[in-house]
Formats: C-alpha cells, structure tokens, sequence
C-alpha cells in the first residue's frame, strides 16, 4: 500500500473509531489512539487538525496528564436521546429500518458505551410497525412543500383483510395544501386544508404513497391555519373528522385524571358534590369519543347538549341488538 493510501485509510479509522466510539463523557486519550491506528504522537495531532480544519466537531479535553479526543455531534442530553429512543421504538408509525437509521444516529451522538447503556433503559414490547411505508420520504416531501409553501399530492389507501392496499379516491392522487404534521395518539398525520368543506382535514402519514411536491402555491386558508395548529391539537378527537361541539361531561373522582389526560391539564373542573364533578370541553364528536365515554362503565355521563345524548343512547342500542349481525 503506498503512503497515500495509507494516509487516507489512517484518516478513515480515526474518524470512524471518534465517531462511533467517542462522546463527552467518553473521550479516548492520545496513547490509546495512537496504539490503534499504530502512528506515533506527531501524526495523531496531523490528523486530528485535518479533521478539525475540514469542519468535523473534533474537541480536545484531558484525561489525567494525556490528552484525550472526542466527537462532538449534538448537544442533547442523556435524557432526551432516551426520549428519542423510546419514541422510536414504541411509535407505530416508524419502521423497523427507520427505527434502526435512528439508533444509529444516537449511537454517533453518544458513542457505542453510551448506546448500550441507553438501550439497557428501553422497555421492549411488541410495538406494531407499519412495513414497508417509506414514511421518512414522505415526511422529506411534506417538509419540503411546507418550506415552499406549495400544493402536494400522493395516493391515500386503506388495508384490506389480506394486508393489501386499497387505495381511495378512486385511485386517483389527492391534491392538497398542507398546513402542518402533527403526532396524536401512536400516529402521525398530515393536517390538510379542504377548500370545498372549509375546514381542515388530516390523513394518515403511514398511509400516504408517491407524495410529490406540485408547482402551485398552497391556498392562503392553509397558510393562515398555520398560525392556528395549537389550538386545533386542543380539539380532542379530532383527526376521526367529527363535528366540534362544545360538550358537557359529568363524572366520578376516579375519572379526574383522565380528564386532564384527554383534554388538558388547564381543563376546569367543577365540584358538584361527594365524588362527583363536572367538565365544559371541546370535541369534534365521533365514534371514537363514544367508545371513551362507553370505557368509563356509567363513571363518566354526556350532559349536554340533549341531541348527543340521544346519539350516545342510539349507538347504545344499536350496539346490543342481537337480531342485527353487522353485515
């Protein structure tokens, strides 16, 4: 091998061990890298300013009377790349390939130790992933049409039986205005703006195919819901498409913390009396809203307004009716 490649298979290694093997708390000391990449002290320091001078973040520390190195690549805390971690893992919506794109991002954060000691804390399960779905793309592609402030359109599909798609709209690409991402519930959605029915409608990210960037501008509606994302996240089942109504709940003490946990911890809560208590919320009413209040066993009662009662009561009845099969 000539001294040039040589040179640059040194450069190589250096990086590669700073990178995987290296972190803050972690430095490695001069002997130890010259031991590894067999070079004495005058070639270590050579290539260390190389890299430093090529713009990788190669910092310098000491380690009792040596000198030690590390690769500094974020500043995240232990904390919050376990957050990311556990995320990745327990999220529905991230493939198996994209959660180990993530740890290996991780793994060139905090180095190999620090990664193993991370992994140690995750609580393994059997998270459900979604094969297949390119989601990362996908989300590069919303991004991208949310910087430009432009249209976009892809193909949206359902599963059937046998886990095959079946795509809506009949086949055809849906063209939209994207007004934001938002993460809701072990799912990832694209919150659309629906010019005909004048209000903002979401798709599911891990459902969405082909998405491409188109040339006309996004609608100013869209652009002005923007400014309007918060607010809407508030609305709690909101992403089953259901009317917004202002609903009064009334429950047992036992429930109190559910409340808070649905819809806020600023929720106010009205004492009526021993073990009973009273909620003013807004909710865009759905099938999944009914199937919340139906969890609670009679602990928790829609109060108003009367007409959703009577829908509560209609789906009741419904439900039990034993000489209706489904289909």
């Amino acid at each position: 091998m000539s001294d040039e490649n040589k040179n640059r298979a040194r450069s190589a290694l250096l990086f590669e061990y700073l990178l995987h093997s290296t972190s803050e708390a972690e430095p490695v000391t001069t002997e130890k890298l010259c031991a590894y990449l067999e070079c004495n002290r005058k070639t270590l320091a050579r290539e260390i300013e190389a890299l430093q001078t090529c713009g990788f973040p190669v910092l310098s520390t000491r380690c009792g009377r040596q000198n030690a190195y590390y690769y500094k690549v974020s500043d995240l805390t232990t904390a919050e790349m376990q957050i990311w971690l556990d995320e990745a893992h327990a999220a529905g919506y991230i493939s198996e390939t994209l959660e180990n794109r993530i740890v290996s991002h991780v793994e060139a954060i905090s180095g190999r130790e620090g990664l193993s000691k991370l992994q140690k804390s995750v609580l393994r399960f059997n998270a459900r992933k979604h094969a297949g779905v390119p989601i990362l793309e996908t989300v590069m592609t919303i991004q991208h049409a949310l910087e430009i402030q432009s249209q976009m359109s892809f193909l949206y599909f359902k599963w059937d039986e046998g886990h095959n798609r079946i795509y809506r709209h009949s086949g055809e690409r849906y063209v939209v205005s994207p007004v934001a991402m938002v993460n809701r519930d072990d799912n990832y959605y694209l919150l659309t703006y629906n010019t005909e029915k004048r209000r903002v409608y979401p798709f599911r990210i891990d459902r969405i195919e082909a998405a491409k960037v188109e040339q006309q501008p996004a609608c100013m509606e869209a652009l002005a819901e923007r400014f309007h994302v918060a607010e809407y996240t508030k609305q709690v089942f909101k992403m089953f498409g259901g009317e917004l109504q202002h609903v009064v709940l009334q429950f047992t003490d036992d429930v109190i913390s559910y409340i808070f946990d649905k819809f806020g911890a600023d929720t106010v809560i009205k004492r009526l009396g021993p073990d009973c208590c009273r909620a003013e919320v807004d909710v865009q009413v759905s099938a999944p809203f009914f199937a919340w209040v139906f969890m609670f066993d009679g602990r928790l009662r829609i109060v108003e307004p009367a007409a959703l009662k009577d829908a509560y009561r209609q789906k009741l009845t419904s439900a039990i009716k034993e000489d209706q099969a489904p289909c």
